[in-house]
């Protein structure tokens, strides 16, 4: 009994100390990484401790093409869950973005070491991103801090109680509109004409998906700021929708990683279970 309470304490310390892969590379690739692209971990790699997570980033620049990609600690989105695949599609206006459009992934794991080149050809592998965010353009006004004139235009309605405070105080107001703005997530959507707090410089569509590797499940999200006439209304997601598609393939992701690409923790879990049994065996 007392070798298993010792096992059980060192399984605890394993898991508390998290040991991730902190890596950066010293130039941008001019590439777009695929799985069949994946550059080498780069020789500057260390193994840091982590509180809660290891992660993975990429970023896809489309024009010029670039791409680049980390490897570090406690970065993942979801905090309330550890074990995710966050992806984004993003178009921004024309006139002053240097780069209008950005495709980003953000992988989240738990387990020793998960962040890792195996992992993330894995990931690239089960994971499909295509776009034609820019056949929209016209919903945005061009250029920098462009001109807004037509707060009348603006869809203000919202079908969700958890921003409807802020879907009121956004349109309450038409001399402090800024913008138009309509957000959808999942079956949720808060359409306003959107208040000072969410100036931004140029007008963007974006969309993301969050994709929950414990159970499987995924969320949808669309969020579009314009200024020009008409533009937030409930057609104008219904193009984002048609004009994205973000997916991903959870069997082709557990199939391609590796016991090593997994950390040492399942492992240890394996063998934790098999010495309880075989105590219950000997009892």
């Amino acid at each position: 009994m007392l070798l298993y309470s010792f096992l059980v304490l060192i399984l605890l310390h394993n898991v508390t100390s998290l040991k991730c892969n902190k890596c950066h590379y010293d130039t941008i690739f001019n590439y777009t990484i695929t799985t069949e692209t994946v550059p080498l971990m780069p020789a500057n790699c260390t193994i840091v401790d982590a509180l809660h997570t290891c992660s993975i980033e990429i970023h896809w620049m489309k024009s010029p093409i670039q791409s680049s990609v980390f490897y570090d600690s406690n970065s993942g989105i979801i905090r309330t869950s550890y074990h995710h695949v966050f992806s984004s599609v993003e178009h921004r206006a024309n006139g002053y973005a240097k780069q209008q459009d950005t495709h980003t992934l953000m992988y989240s794991c738990d387990t020793d070491g998960c962040n890792n080149n195996t992992a993330l050809k894995a990931i690239l592998n089960a994971l499909t991103l295509t776009e034609q965010l820019n056949e929209l353009e016209s919903l945005l006004a061009p250029g920098y801090y462009p001109t807004f004139t037509e707060q009348e235009s603006c869809f203000n309605s919202f079908n969700t109680t958890q921003t409807s405070e802020q879907c009121k105080s956004g349109s309450a107001s038409i001399p402090t509109c800024i913008g138009c703005r309509i957000e959808v997530n999942s079956n949720e959507f808060c359409a306003q004409c959107a208040a000072q707090y969410y100036l931004r410089i140029d007008d963007y569509i974006l969309r993301t998906k969050i994709f929950f590797l414990y159970n499987r499940t995924q969320t949808d999200r669309m969020e579009l700021f314009c200024r020009t006439k008409n533009c937030n209304a409930l057609t104008s997601i219904d193009k984002i929708r048609q004009k994205s598609s973000l997916e991903f393939d959870f069997d082709k992701f557990f199939n391609g990683l590796t016991p090593s690409s997994t950390g040492h923790t399942f492992h240890f879990l394996i063998f934790i279970l098999f010495i309880e049994q075989f105590f219950v065996f000997l009892v």
